[in-house]
């Protein structure tokens, strides 16, 4: 009988105080896991944000360096000193860290009957030569003609708002940076006032109707046109920017884009060549950019900026920043936005929210997986120590049953030959009954050690078998034929049916002999009171194909269907052998099912209380065996 020990039911509180524990753990760490993902979530999204703002401010930087250090002074263009102007340029490039930045420069006139006249600098004459207005500046002109018509229709002063970027090109709209005085201003009654570096235009100039020809080619308007290199600023200046604040690192989770503010369809630049401007109409961080405003001009201006030509400068004039747009006002009075192009960052995951989200997920997961395998881990400790408990309980009955089924045989042969010893025993036939009692004794004793011996072999892996061809109705025949003494003293009746042709088996013939003496021995003892047993084999199709089926087969009262899923344990008995207290040590079907499996079989039982037991050995058949019909011919009994 098996027991459930006691320290088992110790391990029980233990073991929910710990399942306890790990779920408060698991609660607490969904809190830890949300409360860090939170902070992840907002450092990086305040460094994104930081990056793209320093991104911007650096961009615009550059841009502001370009404006201040490319004006022309009034007096340059004055005497038309196109060489002065040569070595500032020259000066620029040789100093500044993008000098790609500048394609083309332009210088804008526009006299007093409203002619617009445009040169560009020539890198190989060192001066302006005049040209044709390329499509490209269109816009610009545009709207300095728009502006030279303000200038005459009203009567009052007219302050003239001058964009210091433009879309168009990109360029960098740059007013000459120090008025003159026309020689003839003052006869005509114009006030002398009129300075290009603030472009306010008094009204009394437009009612100059009657001014010498002279006057009329004095430039009205002047202005510098700085065509920036889209493609240098998304091949070079963009990717150095991005590297600078994005490292190869970070810039593997960030996409960077930046695409004009007036047209979203127009994509400047991306650091993945994959997407398109539609995939940057939103993102993480965003900032506007391409704008110069009064505190890159300022800051630039106070630092004594070495790319700057401070001493011409100083010497020459203030600079000319027209009327520029403050930060957060709009920079254009056309545009109504700061900035002309937007900077975006997205995160390669869709968004910081998602990433975080998935990195949560993640991290919830690994840790719920540790607190699983560490209560799978507790879990099969229990198991594990019941098991060995039940197994040392068992050991302990299986020592218990074995020393009452070695008393008895040891008992009886001690008093045999005692009294054989001592001459109680005169007549011959009592002699031999006590010598066929000492050998039937002697032989459960055998069989007894024999399978504690076979038990402790299957145990340790050590048991060898020797697999041979072997014939199947010999080996039937040969197996009932050693159970005879017992068959005819239990006056059993053991029906053999097995087909003629029964094809051979591979097979430890004593092995597979021991177990079928541990199936019929078990019928004899549980078979019930009529003692009819039934071995039949046959050849039988199943799930693998063709196999061997040796069945042993009683009309006891059954097996209890508690028993059945423990009937092959080690020392497990079950209830009816318990109640009859019927001999056995619980080892002969363990074994049973130890041989099959390792002749690459399996062993069935079929049962039900009142209507007998069937014990089934499915036995793989011999290689090279043609497969026969499920519907062998049956031969006529062999034992009746």
């Amino acid at each position: 009988m098996i027991r459930r020990p006691r320290a088992t039911l110790a391990f029980l509180p233990l073991f929910a105080a710990a399942l306890v524990a790990l779920i408060a753990l698991a609660v607490l760490q969904y809190y830890w896991v949300g409360q860090v993902s939170a902070g992840d979530r907002e450092r990086r999204q305040a460094n994104l944000t930081l990056g793209a703002a320093r991104l911007g401010e650096d961009f615009d930087r550059e841009l502001a360096r370009a404006y201040l250090a490319l004006q022309m002074d009034a007096a340059t263009l004055r005497d038309k000193d196109w060489d002065r102007y040569a070595r500032r340029l020259d000066r620029w490039q040789a100093t500044a860290p993008y000098p790609g930045l500048v394609k083309d420069v332009y210088l804008v006139q526009v006299n007093q009957i409203g002619r617009v006249g445009l040169t560009r600098y020539s890198a190989a004459t060192r001066s302006f030569e005049s040209l044709v207005w390329p499509f490209e500046l269109m816009p610009v002109r545009r709207r300095i003609e728009r502006t030279y018509r303000a200038i005459w229709s009203q009567d009052s002063n007219v302050r003239i708002t001058v964009p210091p970027v433009d879309r168009a090109g990109p360029s960098l709209l740059i007013p000459v940076s120090r008025p003159w005085l026309l020689s003839s201003q003052q006869e005509q009654g114009i006030n002398a006032d009129l300075l290009f570096s603030d472009l306010v235009i008094p009204g009394t100039f437009n009612r100059c109707m009657r001014c010498p020809p002279e006057l009329y080619e004095t430039p009205l308007l002047a202005q510098m046109i700085v065509v920036l290199d889209r493609a240098y600023i998304a091949e070079v200046f963009l990717p150095a920017l991005s590297e600078r604040y994005f490292p190869v690192v970070e810039s593997l989770d960030y996409r960077i884009g930046v695409v004009d503010q007036t047209d979203p369809t127009d994509l400047i630049f991306s650091s993945d060549a994959g997407l398109s401007a539609t995939s940057y109409s939103s993102g993480d961080a965003a900032v506007s950019i391409f704008d110069i405003t009064y505190d890159e001009l300022n800051a630039l201006i106070l630092t004594s900026d070495p790319l700057l030509d401070s001493g011409q400068t100083a010497a020459r004039g203030r600079v000319a920043i027209g009327v520029l747009g403050r930060p957060g006002e709009g920079s254009s009075a056309e545009a109504g936005v700061h900035g002309q192009w937007r900077l975006v960052l997205k995160h390669r995951q869709g968004s910081i929210e998602a990433a975080i989200g998935g990195l949560r997920t993640r991290n919830l997961l690994i840790s719920f997986g540790t607190l699983l395998l560490l209560g799978g881990s507790m879990a099969m400790l229990l198991i594990s120590t019941r098991r060995a408990q039940r197994l040392a309980q068992q050991q302990i009955d299986f020592a218990s049953a074995v020393s009452h089924e070695l008393r008895t045989p040891l008992a009886v042969i001690c008093s045999a030959g005692e009294n054989l010893a001592d001459g109680v025993v005169h007549d011959p036939h009592k002699a031999r009954q006590y010598g066929a009692l000492i050998a039937n004794e002697g032989r459960r004793l055998t069989d007894m050690v024999e399978q504690v011996l076979a038990f402790a072999g299957a145990q340790s892996g050590r048991e060898r078998y020797d697999i041979q061809r072997t014939d199947l109705i010999s080996l039937l025949e040969s197996t009932i034929q050693s159970l005879q003494p017992q068959i005819r003293a239990g006056g059993y009746d053991v029906e053999l049916t097995a087909a003629p042709d029964l094809p051979p088996v591979n097979a430890d013939g004593v092995a597979l002999r021991r177990s079928l003496q541990n199936l019929i021995g078990n019928a004899m003892k549980y078979g019930g009171a009529d003692g009819w047993i039934g071995v039949e084999a046959r050849v039988a199709q199943s799930e693998r194909g063709a196999e061997l089926q040796i069945s042993v087969r009683d009309n006891g009262p059954g097996i209890e269907p508690a028993d059945l899923p423990h009937l092959f344990e080690p020392f497990y008995r079950g209830r009816v052998a318990r109640a009859t207290q019927a001999h056995g040590s619980g080892l002969g079907l363990s074994l049973v099912r130890h041989a099959v499996q390792a002749h690459g079989g399996r062993v069935s039982v079929e049962s039900r209380p009142g209507d007998g037991t069937r014990f089934t050995l499915h036995l793989p058949l011999a290689a090279g065996y043609q497969e026969q019909s499920a519907g062998s011919r049956e031969s006529e009994p062999h034992y009746a």
